[in-house]
């Protein structure tokens, strides 16, 4: 009887224990599957992010940090692009705006790989990489309009160039001369290309602490969010592209 009473407490132990280890292990497993299953979550969705934006828009984004660090260390003004406004209802956009003791630039990014061959007068040009030839955007043509709004919003005589920032540039082919001078680089020698043409300027008055405040209050001022004008420029911009069926990059 005595044994039959100490197998049963036995017995009763070991189902209890079994009960703990069980409950114990399946705590972690399914903390563990939940903290995995939330990592991949939270992956996919900045993948899913990352894939939804465009590749012109993902070089962009990286051109414009990089002159954020060339502005830095050379003690330059950097001013983010956008939608700009002037004398009621002109508007142009521009990716970005640099400023040194010497000039203004305007910034055109393009993620074009290759060379360019056409004429800097017309608003298309090709793109020739290896094999491939593709129509595109002029960014000299498209910049010299965007320098024709910015003059027009500072409304002050001082030194303005274009500078075009391409994804890696192979060669310039191009017929006759642009209206405005220009700086154009690779993104990996924006710095050495900059200082190379700045070596041959002079300080611009202009641009002097005092009077370079009021220039960066009249771009500030021309700066539009307003939707009414985001969408009348879509609307321009479509046509455009529509018209000249042209890849985007």
């Amino acid at each position: 009887m005595e044994i039959v009473i100490v197998l049963l407490i036995l017995i009763s132990l070991g189902i209890t224990i079994g009960i703990i280890i069980a409950i114990v292990f399946g705590s972690k497993s399914s903390k563990t599957k939940s903290q995995h299953t939330s990592s991949i979550s939270s992956y996919s969705n900045s993948r899913d992010i990352f894939e939804r934006k465009p590749k012109w828009k993902i070089f962009e984004d990286i051109t414009k940090l990089h002159l954020k660090d060339i502005a830095k260390k050379n003690n330059y003004v950097f001013i983010d692009g956008g939608l700009f406004k002037h004398d009621n209802d002109k508007l142009t956009e521009i990716d970005s705006i640099l400023i040194t003791t010497k000039a203004i630039y305007i910034v055109e990014i393009k993620r074009y790989n290759g060379s360019l061959v056409g004429s800097y007068n017309e608003r298309n040009v090709s793109l020739i990489d290896w094999s491939k030839n593709l129509e595109v955007i002029n960014p000299f043509f498209q910049n010299d309009k965007h320098i024709w709004h910015f003059k027009k919003i500072i409304k002050r005589k001082t030194s303005i160039y274009s500078l075009i920032i391409l994804l890696n540039l192979e060669s310039i082919e191009m017929q006759g001369l642009p209206e405005n001078p220009f700086v154009v680089a690779s993104i990996d020698n924006v710095d050495k290309e900059l200082k190379n043409f700045e070596s041959h300027l002079t300080d611009d008055s202009n641009l002097k602490e005092e009077r370079l405040g009021k220039i960066i209050e009249m771009i500030n001022i021309a700066r539009t969010n307003d939707p009414m004008d985001k969408a009348r420029f879509q609307q321009i911009i479509s046509k455009n592209d529509e018209k000249a069926n042209l890849p985007i990059f």
